[in-house]
């Protein structure tokens, strides 16, 4: 990630709100060889007073199975858990993604 951390394959820039100061922040993913944009992780601030977001993801179904959701959620993860207002994280997967 651009400015957070950076993976083998991605490279990403944080969203002016990925503070989530207010209720929500994305992260678009890069990919390093080629700069095209295949995906993004997103956050929303569950509650504030329990300190919990609520993290998912979208990728472009060409880039599926190459470990690249699970690198950019590592890398989105480790920022979020850094910021003073998210000690928690919660995520919903849609089963019926192959």
């Amino acid at each position: 990630m651009r400015g957070a951390s950076n993976g083998p394959n991605l490279s990403s820039t944080p969203s002016s709100t990925l503070s989530l100061e207010v209720d929500s922040g994305f992260l678009g993913w890069e990919l390093k060889t080629s700069g095209k944009i295949i995906g993004q992780s997103n956050a929303t601030l569950l509650s504030l007073s329990n300190q919990t977001a609520d993290v998912g993801w979208v990728t472009n179904r060409h880039f599926w199975r190459q470990s690249l959701a699970f690198e950019a959620t590592q890398a989105f993860q480790g920022h979020l858990l850094t910021l003073p207002n998210v000690h928690r994280l919660v995520a919903n997967i849609d089963t019926r993604n192959p």
